[in-house]
């Protein structure tokens, strides 16, 4: 007997196409699976416990005992949430592969994406190219890409955003695999004459800039996998479409029934979901740049997406719950350093 599943789900730290912002590097996407009633109960107790003076008590007010309550093993959440991470640099850094090198699509960054290559060849630049070409140098090589897919498309085809990221592309040249996985991107510019058309209309490419959307199919995915057939409340969001939703939902063979997206102020499991995001994204964040609190860390683990869109190694090595997950290719090691 098929059985049937209504998750409510929110996100902290979406920018939008912009996924350099230094003061916000990671996007949370937060799912739970709560009663109504127990959900309006906990934001209740919330309120209670850890008095604040706003009409809705947003996950930014949350301090480290309620942090600690809600995601300790005798909270409201335990066995019944799940967070999926993004480091937002790294995201970057994937669809620049992704575009000029492998094969864009609703599957890539996922745990169901058969380009395992793009993987590869994206932890090796992400993880040396501020060293081969300088930080300095590489920032801006980066910038130049969002800039150019945050262009509007009918600015594409007068090429001058497309002449000046290669411009920034022909600039980084050095030895070794991360010289190699440069030559690749320059060699795809021929990519780039064909994309605005494609965005418009291929149904099947996705927003190039678009965290949420990886996000959202594993977060349906680790749910369908539990319950058969899955209802998503989805705080309101504009990167989740109609179209965009029917190609999640294709995906995954019609396991996820619907998303309805609704106002968090009238669904108190929608709340419950933001809480733990922005608790998520300030314990992943803090990680992220070396600062972790090794208790809040620990009790995060456990809701933790194993197949998170992370690269950084000493942080993800306190972040990843303790559960099987597929391999991840090792980035490699640039051969004008090998000994």
């Amino acid at each position: 007997m098929q059985t049937f599943l209504e998750v409510a789900c929110d996100e902290s730290g979406w920018s939008g196409t912009n996924l350099l912002d230094i003061d916000n590097p990671v996007l949370t996407h937060a799912s739970v699976h709560l009663d109504t009633a127990d959900a309006a109960a906990f934001v209740s107790e919330v309120r209670a416990r850890f008095p604040y003076s706003a009409v809705e008590y947003k996950a930014a007010q949350l301090r480290q005992p309620a942090i600690e309550w809600l995601l300790g093993p005798s909270g409201p959440l335990a066995g019944n949430a799940h967070v999926h991470l993004t480091d937002k640099t790294y995201f970057a850094v994937r669809k620049i592969v992704e575009l000029f090198v492998g094969v864009p699509g609703y599957l890539a960054a996922t745990s169901l994406d058969p380009d395992r290559r793009s993987g590869t060849l994206a932890l090796t630049l992400h993880h040396h190219g501020p060293a081969a070409y300088g930080p300095e140098r590489w920032q801006a090589f980066l910038r130049s890409f969002v800039t150019l897919l945050r262009t509007k498309r009918r600015q594409w085809l007068v090429g001058a955003h497309v002449d000046a990221f290669f411009g920034r592309v022909e600039e980084l040249v050095a030895p070794g695999e991360v010289g190699e996985i440069m030559g690749l991107v320059r060699a795809g510019r021929a990519r780039m004459d064909s994309l605005p058309t494609r965005l418009l209309h291929d149904p099947g490419l996705p927003p190039p800039l678009e965290p949420l959307i990886p996000a959202l199919l594993e977060t349906a995915r680790y749910w369908c996998d539990r319950g058969g057939r899955v209802t998503v409340v989805h705080d309101e969001q504009s990167a989740l479409t109609r179209n965009r939703i029917r190609q999640i939902q294709h995906l995954l063979d019609g396991r996820l029934h619907a998303v309805r997206r609704v106002d968090s102020r009238t669904d108190p499991r929608v709340q419950v979901a933001d809480f733990l995001a922005g608790a998520a994204r300030r314990i992943a964040s803090a990680e992220l740049r070396g600062e972790g609190d090794d208790d809040l860390t620990a009790l995060l683990r456990p809701y933790v997406d194993p197949h998170s869109i992370w690269a950084d190694n000493p942080s993800w090595s306190r972040l990843a719950p303790a559960v099987p997950a597929p391999a991840v290719p090792a980035p490699a090691v640039p051969r004008n350093s090998r000994g």
